[in-house]
């Protein structure tokens, strides 16, 4: 005849069977019995943008060359670092 440790292990994967199929069936019937939820639209207040106020500007004659240079230029050159004492 069968082997009783077998015989528990066959029921014990029919369980799990059983309540793996009982899972699916459930999770199928939500799915389709239950309907999606009503969208919600915002709120008009998060829709409505603000005037951007950035206040009196001070142009100087400082920024004003800043704003009016190239980014690339003749005289341009690659950042060296200043050459310090040698860590000791």
């Amino acid at each position: 005849m069968n082997n009783p440790a077998e015989t528990l292990l066959r029921k014990a994967a029919m369980l799990l069977a059983g309540i793996l199929v009982l899972q699916l069936v459930y999770a199928g019937a939500r799915l389709l019995l239950l309907s999606e939820p009503e969208p919600i639209a915002p709120a008009n207040s998060a829709l409505q943008v603000g005037a951007a106020d950035f206040g009196a500007l001070a142009v100087d004659e400082q920024a004003r060359d800043f704003i009016a240079r190239p980014l690339f230029w003749p005289g341009r050159e690659a950042y060296e670092p200043a050459q310090g004492p040698a860590p000791s």
